[in-house]
């Protein structure tokens, strides 16, 4: 019951969690792996708990968002590809930036609720103005599609929460 205190539930140990998100992570930001493998690799990640890398995954979606933001040069973000190896233990890693790491907040947003207000409060402002920038390239494109996926995703969530409490 130690484990649902603490918001996991029971069926997994907090070591065992640990490890789970560390294969997966690793996975996630395998560069030579297929990207459907790394997506669902993100969304597995997505349903453990998301405290360990929410804040550091918030900011590196912040980050990739900048060029579009702010109209600066160069690419956008980390996509898919060409993210380096993980480690669990120092904040999101860099593959969690850009398309898949939007894509690993949508999937956080769809299933956690708490998640879905801090990702509504932290980033909801640079999704909407992201989604409505001009695109300047595929890039660009690309991670403009997962803002405005993320914001279907936390208007839905927001939807839930208040006919729940209705």
């Amino acid at each position: 019951a130690a484990g649902e205190e603490a918001g996991r539930g029971v069926w997994l140990a907090e070591e065992e969690e640990t490890e789970l998100r560390a294969l997966l992570l690793a996975r996630a930001c395998e560069a030579s792996e297929l990207q459907q493998v790394r997506k669902l690799s993100a969304s597995l990640l997505a349903r453990l708990p998301p405290a360990p890398l929410l804040d550091d995954a918030v900011d590196s979606v912040r980050t990739a968002l900048a060029p579009l933001l702010h109209g600066g040069g160069g690419g956008v973000g980390v996509g898919l590809a060409g993210a380096g190896p993980a480690e669990a233990t120092a904040g999101a890693p860099s593959c969690l930036a850009g398309p898949l790491g939007l894509f690993y907040l949508c999937c956080v947003v769809s299933l956690h609720r708490a998640a879905a207000a801090s990702v509504t409060c932290e980033l909801g402002a640079s999704l909407v103005s992201a989604a409505c920038a001009e695109p300047r390239d595929a890039a660009a494109a690309q991670l403009q599609a997962g803002c405005r996926d993320c914001i279907a995703r936390l208007v839905c969530a927001g939807v839930r929460e208040e006919t729940a409490g209705a």
